[in-house]
């Protein structure tokens, strides 16, 4: 049985006993992580996934140059 978004996420954040994980890069998102790729808004760390409602998402949208027209 394949395992969902939020516990490939969870296994690769490995957040303590407090919920606090390190930072996880997108670029992490490959091989057996590839399918958290956020393609479409990243559907699965929404505000209201189950995984914000467990746990305090933060996301550092300065780490990514983005797209310059």
């Amino acid at each position: 049985m394949s395992k969902s978004k939020k516990e490939l996420f969870l296994e690769l954040a490995q957040p303590d006993k407090n919920g606090v994980s390190r930072w996880v890069s997108v670029t992490e998102f490959v091989e057996k992580y590839q399918g958290l790729q956020l393609g479409n808004g990243g559907s699965w760390c929404r505000n209201n996934s189950s995984l914000a409602k467990e746990f305090n998402l933060e996301f550092d949208k300065g780490q990514t140059p983005g797209k310059f027209y």
